[in-house]
């Protein structure tokens, strides 16, 4: 196993080292070259994801419950999350649509509410009162009366 993960490690080095030489030249050949480091490095990962499942397949038993756990496992319902109507009537499908949908429904559910109070212009008025008032303008002198 290790020396398959380190040939996928190889070749991830070299599909991106090939990558950058392709993008810095735009050489049709090492696109080429990129493209066939690429393709080689999917097979190898598919042939690993493949190895290491059949190695999982054969190592349950049922003689200590791991086949039991794993039949258990893949029977459960997978969770998904359905898609969401947006405020103009199509579908969010993807998770960013999602996002932004939620987003704009939560934005327009709490807004603040501007209600004019009565007491907003008492408010008002007695602070202008009060900061024009000489006995509060310095608080650390003592009160004349």
């Amino acid at each position: 196993m290790n020396n398959t993960h380190l040939y996928i490690r190889e070749l991830i080095a070299e599909k991106r080292r090939s990558r950058g030489r392709w993008q810095r030249s735009r050489n049709q050949g090492d696109r080429l070259i990129y493209s066939r480091l690429k393709r080689k490095l999917q097979t190898a990962l598919r042939n690993a994801n493949n190895a290491t499942f059949e190695h999982y397949l054969t190592s349950l038993s049922p003689s200590d419950n791991t086949l039991w756990k794993a039949t258990k496992r893949l029977k459960r319902t997978q969770m998904s999350i359905s898609p969401i109507r947006k405020a103009d009537g199509s579908w969010a499908k993807s998770d960013d649509e999602k996002a932004m949908t939620f987003a704009d429904h939560l934005q327009q559910v709490f807004t603040t509410h501007h209600l004019p109070y009565p007491t907003d212009a008492a408010i008002s008025a007695f602070l202008a009162y009060h900061v024009q008032c000489p006995c509060l303008s310095n608080p650390s002198l003592p009160k004349k009366w």
